[in-house]
């Protein structure tokens, strides 16, 4: 701050271009109008040279510092999880899906740490899976990644990590002994989820990085085009939410429906209310905090980024925004019929007990479904993360419209194939994910995707 001096840090880079270039000599005047002797020009050089060594290093802190804490709020989204779950979930099963949170959370972690993220980041074996620094083998004394802390670039990843496998949880709740559910994180966090992440983050076929041809230059196999940025996949649509959301649809198709959803003879859906809204309240918007660091923290680096972290920031709000009204209006406008004989038998049961509160409660959600709202909130938090930095706020808007969409008719669409979904997370990030992921070739323009930082000159 204040006014810049002689010897600020523009003119001190000045200077040091000059000294580097062999330009400075007797009778050339500095910044502040005074000579400098050509035998200074050694010291003044090594002085540069510190100051430049201090602004890297300033700068690296401060990009692995802003990844910590997005890593941090990341992490805390577990929790916002846990709420929206034991919030949705009949009352006897609360412990023990607060149980499977914190167990599939830690069992991510370890695994990530042990496999995962070899397997994800590590030397790639065909561009199919990373095959080196298992357990952090070669990340130790400050090693860097992309200009950031390897150690901190870890953590980031492995707080992803546990996002994907909680998906599962959420489609598989009230069915699933702990024991099993534990065999399963343990697999999909040191398989199946850091094989995934190799395709589109690391060394993988489908990313720009891909296995480098005869010149060592690196391209997207199936392009073969030095020009191509792969598959553009900002902060995790396909590779977080399509492949938890699908793992969770297989999970809830094994297992089979509750006891008590569908009526045994007719197939009618039975109601199965969450037994505390304010659990899901405030479990949903714990999320949606947690979802902007997700999106914001996919920058890896906050120097010089500054601009594009506020347009994720909007575009985030935007989308997860227009996908809670464009659903809940579409359920005010089908539902109310459908709604009205759901919960007939639970309004019936409570006029008699004459408890007109609850009664009016239940009636009020005839029109208003409070977890349709909060679940196509998340829908559109997820269908923009794909794209969250490569598509104007408009197309933000538009993105959120249809995943409000997607939500609400693959909700109904699973509840008609009889398959039980507790949480509705199917519909939430595996459809609403894959829909972000097709969002991203369709809305993106070269100028946005070369402002996100890819490295290519355009996106055939």
């Amino acid at each position: 701050g204040g006014e810049a001096t002689p010897w600020s840090r523009k003119n001190i880079l000045v200077l040091y271009r000059r000294v580097e270039k062999g330009r400075w000599s007797a009778g050339v005047h500095d910044p502040g109008g005074g000579k400098m002797n050509t035998s200074s020009n050694e010291a003044l050089l090594a002085r540069l040279e510190a100051v430049e060594r201090d602004l890297i290093q300033v700068q690296e802190d401060a990009d692995s510092g802003w990844l910590a804490l997005c890593g941090v709020l990341i992490l805390g989204m577990q929790g916002g999880f846990m709420m929206l779950e034991a919030g949705t979930v009949r009352n006897k099963n609360v412990v023990t899906l607060i149980f499977k949170n914190l167990w599939d959370t830690c069992i991510a972690v370890l695994g990530f740490y042990l496999l995962g993220f070899g397997f994800a980041f590590g030397e790639t074996q065909g561009c199919v899976i990373g095959a080196s620094n298992f357990a952090l083998s070669e990340l130790w004394n400050g090693e860097k990644v992309g200009g950031v802390s390897g150690s901190t670039f870890f953590f980031f990843q492995a707080a992803f990590a546990g996002t994907a496998i909680t998906i599962v949880s959420g489609s598989t709740c009230e069915r699933m002994r702990l024991e099993a559910y534990c065999a399963i994180s343990l697999f999909l966090s040191t398989i199946v989820y850091p094989v995934a992440v190799h395709w589109v983050w690391g060394h993988g076929f489908l990313s720009s990085q891909a296995c480098p041809d005869a010149r060592g230059v690196f391209h997207p196999i199936f392009t073969r085009s030095d020009r191509s940025n792969g598959v553009i996949d900002v902060a995790g649509s396909s590779v977080v939410h399509v492949v938890g959301g699908f793992c969770g649809l297989v999970g809830a198709i094994m297992l089979g429906p509750r006891i008590g959803r569908f009526a045994p003879l007719t197939g009618e859906v039975l109601p199965i209310p969450p037994h505390s809204y304010i659990l899901v309240a405030f479990g949903s918007m714990a999320i949606w905090v947690g979802f902007f660091a997700f999106n914001c923290g996919s920058t890896i680096q906050i120097t010089g980024k500054g601009a594009l972290a506020g347009t994720i920031l909007t575009n985030t709000a935007v989308s997860a925004a227009m996908s809670c009204v464009t659903c809940t209006a579409t359920s005010l406008l089908l539902d109310k019929t459908s709604d009205r004989l759901l919960f007939e038998k639970e309004y019936e049961a409570l006029r008699v007990q004459n408890s007109l509160v609850n009664a009016e409660a239940v009636g009020y959600r005839r029109a208003f479904k409070v977890s349709h709202a909060f679940n196509s909130l998340l829908g559109g938090l997820v269908a923009i993360t794909g794209s969250c930095s490569v598509v104007s706020p408009w197309w933000a808007a538009l993105i959120g419209l249809v995943a409000g969409w997607c939500y609400y008719l693959s909700s109904k669409l699973l509840l008609r194939l009889k398959i039980d979904d507790p949480l509705d997370a199917f519909p939430v990030h595996g459809v609403c994910g894959f829909w972000g992921s097709l969002a991203v070739g369709i809305f993106c323009t070269d100028e946005a995707v070369q402002h996100a930082g890819y490295p290519h000159s355009c996106t055939p």
